[in-house]
């Protein structure tokens, strides 16, 4: 199975790869491990609610790799970070963040 690999990896523990043959690739590949994140912050998360021990650090850890994943897809395609900040400060004043912690509970049947 192919996945994206920190850049320092190959060299680090000497492990044959093959380098992405295209931005399109890359940006696939991109999305693959921004899911593939998303479900370790899921899981970190679950393991420092759910354990004795402190695993917070392992929570923060993961954020760290979305946060490096999200970044770099932004990179890839080009895109100033400071838009989607501004897309996410408009799409908050027109629909509110996500702090308040609401719960759909029944979707609104759509009117024609």
């Amino acid at each position: 199975m192919e996945k994206l690999i920190r850049d320092l990896l190959p060299k680090k523990y000497n492990i044959q790869v093959r380098q992405c043959i295209g931005n399109d690739e890359y940006c696939n590949f991109l999305a693959q491990k921004l899911l593939e994140e998303t479900n370790e912050v899921r899981q970190a998360f679950y393991n420092a609610t759910h354990s004795e021990d402190d695993e917070t650090f392992m929570l923060i850890e993961e954020l760290a790799d979305l946060k490096e994943v999200f970044d770099s897809f932004l990179d890839a395609l080009g895109i100033d970070p400071k838009c989607v900040k501004e897309y996410q400060r408009a799409k908050n004043l027109l629909n509110g963040s996500f702090k308040q912690g609401y719960i759909l509970v029944d979707k609104p049947e759509e009117t024609e």
